[in-house]
């Protein structure tokens, strides 16, 4: 089972009239995919602007990874969204203690010890969303685009202009969970495989520090009983 799901262009910044690819990633390394999914498993796919939505259809396999490609975007900044379809798994008890340990989810722990929700068979209903940020040409859309929440149920969303940082900046998100904010969750962060960890506040906000330039992923969990 892989644990994360990565959306990203190549390359983030195109004149306008170019085309940009854009590489989903199942995978638990961040830099390549080691699983292409299904396209059958997309729920949605979609690329915004400030006055414009335009809805991905066509996908391909390249390698490991489920690729797609957009092109004739007019000059701006581009939000792209995507949405995977529910899925239900078992697993035994202790690779499920496991997993919760390498993923920092303590809260899901202490509750099954006190609430002595003691299981053979753990089944879990999970889905991934991913987004990911293109530029096309130099002009660049203000802050209240980027915070626009797209109605996923959990996301992640910048509180300082994604396009303007630079190497050494430090880069405030917010996470929400449908809408509201999710408090002391666990976040992981790099620019490698090997990633940083941080916990939002009580606000929601977490403050990552941009060491070097490059692609970086921010990623959380947030899982609930049912």
């Amino acid at each position: 089972m892989y644990h994360r799901f990565f959306l990203t262009p190549d390359p983030f910044v195109i004149k306008s009239g170019d085309t940009a690819r854009f590489y989903c990633n199942l995978t638990d390394n961040f830099l390549e995919s080691d699983a292409a999914i299904s396209p059958e498993r997309i729920k949605s796919c979609k690329v915004s602007s400030m006055d414009e939505e335009i809805e991905i259809k066509d996908f391909s396999v390249k390698d490991k990874a489920l690729v797609f490609e957009v092109s004739g975007l007019k000059d701006g900044s581009y939000a792209i969204n995507m949405a995977l379809k529910t899925r239900i798994i078992g697993l035994e008890a202790e690779r499920f203690k496991s997993y919760l340990l390498h993923e920092n989810l303590a809260g899901i722990l202490n509750l099954i010890e006190t609430q002595r929700f003691h299981k053979d068979i753990y089944k879990e209903e999970y889905t991934h969303y991913a987004k990911t940020i293109l530029q096309v040409g130099d002009i660049k859309d203000n802050l209240n685009f980027f915070k626009k929440p797209s109605g996923n149920k959990i996301e992640i969303i910048p509180e300082i202009e994604p396009m303007r940082l630079k190497a050494g900046d430090i880069f405030v998100v917010k996470v929400l969970c449908e809408e509201e904010p999710l408090s002391f969750a666990t976040i992981s962060y790099g620019n490698s495989r090997y990633p940083y960890t941080t916990q939002t506040d009580e606000n929601g906000a977490a403050k990552i520090k941009l060491w070097s330039q490059g692609k970086w992923f921010i990623h959380t969990i947030h899982m609930i009983p049912s």
